[in-house]
């Protein structure tokens, strides 16, 4: 299974974006300009941060590692084994889609995905709704299709649970209670220029004060995607 490409939630998005992107991904004779682009870098880097802080919220979680998509998956399956579990970066797997979830939280049967995005959103604001009279807001699209993609895979993969997925946004109503919360948070690269985040300092739900993420869910506008509803769909973006 190792050998085997998948479509994971990268490809996705830029199978959306552009088929053609899809095509030159992963082609060393095509690299990505934006990897060269210092203000896209800034902008992924904080949603490394923002991923790092929803963690906080869901204390006590497990995360997954490993690189090997068999391992991931092997590792997976085996906490899922367990009535309760808090697992970062789960692995899951059906017919050719592979996917990580940010934080998938389970208790009894019950599974519940959080996808979190370094976006802000009012849940105060009624006109700034993720969805509208004419379906899904366009600027909102790329997310909800996200999160629908992995509710697929986790769905099909796992029948046996009750899934409800989330996204997980900067909230825009709330302040931190916090000063310097940016601060136990830093950025860092290894030789391989990857990029990850070092936490420090005390990140406890009493330490990190008032949350300043919300979770929205989307349930209802992924099964009207999943179901092909002409009012989420249009013939250049099925999700099928």
């Amino acid at each position: 299974m190792s050998g085997q490409r998948y479509l994971t939630k990268s490809k996705l998005k830029l199978a959306f974006e552009c088929p053609t992107k899809l095509f030159y991904n992963s082609k060393k004779e095509y690299p990505d300009k934006k990897i060269q682009d210092t203000f896209l870098e800034a902008l992924a880097n904080g949603g490394f941060q923002v991923g790092e802080l929803a963690k906080c919220y869901f204390p006590g979680g497990i995360k997954i590692d490993e690189l090997d998509y068999d391992k991931a998956l092997l590792q997976t399956n085996e906490l899922l084994l367990l009535d309760k579990v808090t697992i970062y970066e789960a692995a899951f797997c059906f017919d050719l889609f592979f996917i990580r979830a940010g934080i998938v939280v389970k208790d009894g049967n019950s599974l519940k995905l959080f996808e979190v995005k370094a976006k802000s959103y009012d849940p105060t604001n009624l006109k700034a709704s993720i969805s509208n009279a004419n379906g899904i807001s366009p600027k909102w699209q790329p997310y909800v299709y996200d999160v629908t993609f992995q509710k697929y895979v986790i769905s099909r993969s796992r029948p046996d649970l009750k899934l409800k997925a989330f996204l997980m946004l900067a909230d825009k109503s709330k302040k931190t209670s916090v000063d310097g919360l940016n601060q136990h948070f830093h950025i860092q690269k290894n030789r391989d220029n990857k990029v990850s985040v070092k936490v420090s300092g005390d990140v406890s739900l009493a330490a990190i004060g008032q949350e300043i993420l919300c979770r929205v869910n989307i349930d209802e506008l992924a099964d009207m995607l999943l179901k092909d509803d002409p009012l989420y769909n249009d013939d250049t973006k099925s999700f099928r």
